[in-house]
């Protein structure tokens, strides 16, 4: 089972907010900044980023599957303990990697009772689930699942010395279950946007685009996905095409109150 997240509907928000973002290094780890967890500066240098504003397409895959919806009452899932937001990373002792993979298992299996390694809550707890054939004798526990995520979203900035990039803004969490998701590996594609909704008062604007899923149009890969957004590094196919005007970070120590010009 695959489904949107919310980035679309938080692009345009992120886009006026672009130079500010920049500006105060509000979308760069700290580490990126080359300042400390405790805020002192480390690098004195300037440092020069590009800022972009540009839309990607962007697809993040869980490590394993994650569980979207409670399972109904009286099924294998329901019966073993299974909750929605538990991630499913081990069946029988075999790594889960997408949801074809994992009702695969489950037909190797049958209705012998199988382990489930499940991560939850930061830990990790083994479940014994007992599948059972449905009406079209496919084998099943009763979950609804999901692998991955995909969306549009704007790129922030990207670093001319190492590629390094950040966009967003914010975290990409399950658009049902509200949690962070903690990517085994992600992917930018080159998008083209085919509406723009205005937004208004308690309603966010979005983003409606095409995403190109092939390899040939991927422009980075994502390392990280935080609640100050994702981060990665941008390949040679994106820095051509957005150029590489960089301009001086400023940081938040150096700002002061009065009249400001942007």
């Amino acid at each position: 089972m695959y489904g949107p997240f919310q980035t679309a509907k938080r692009a345009l928000r992120g886009g006026a907010a672009l130079v500010l973002a920049l500006l105060l290094c509000a979308a760069m780890p700290a580490r990126a900044a080359g300042v400390t967890a405790g805020g002192a500066d480390q690098d004195t240098s300037a440092r020069m980023l590009v800022p972009v504003g540009h839309t990607v397409g962007i697809k993040l895959f869980a490590r394993g599957v994650m569980v979207v919806k409670a399972p109904e009452s009286g099924t294998p899932a329901d019966d073993c303990g299974l909750q929605t937001g538990d991630i499913i990373v081990k069946c029988g002792g075999v790594s889960v990697t997408s949801s074809e993979q994992f009702q695969s298992l489950l037909q190797e299996n049958g209705e012998t009772a199988t382990d489930l390694q499940v991560r939850r809550e930061g830990g990790s707890v083994t479940l014994s689930v007992s599948p059972e054939q449905n009406e079209k004798g496919a084998y099943c526990i009763g979950a609804w699942i999901r692998d991955s995520m995909a969306g549009i979203g704007t790129m922030t900035y990207y670093d001319p010395d190492s590629g390094a990039f950040g966009a967003l803004g914010h975290g990409i969490n399950d658009v049902d279950t509200g949690t962070l998701l903690k990517p085994s590996e992600g992917r930018l594609y080159d998008t083209t946007i085919v509406n723009i909704h205005k937004g208004e008062s308690g309603a966010p604007g979005e983003l409606s685009g095409l995403i190109r899923y092939r390899d040939s149009f991927v422009c980075g890969t994502i390392a990280e996905n935080t609640e100050a957004g994702i981060f990665g590094t941008a390949n040679a196919h994106l820095v051509e095409e957005m150029g590489a005007e960089a301009l001086q970070v400023g940081y938040k120590q150096e700002i002061e109150t009065g009249e400001a010009w942007i």
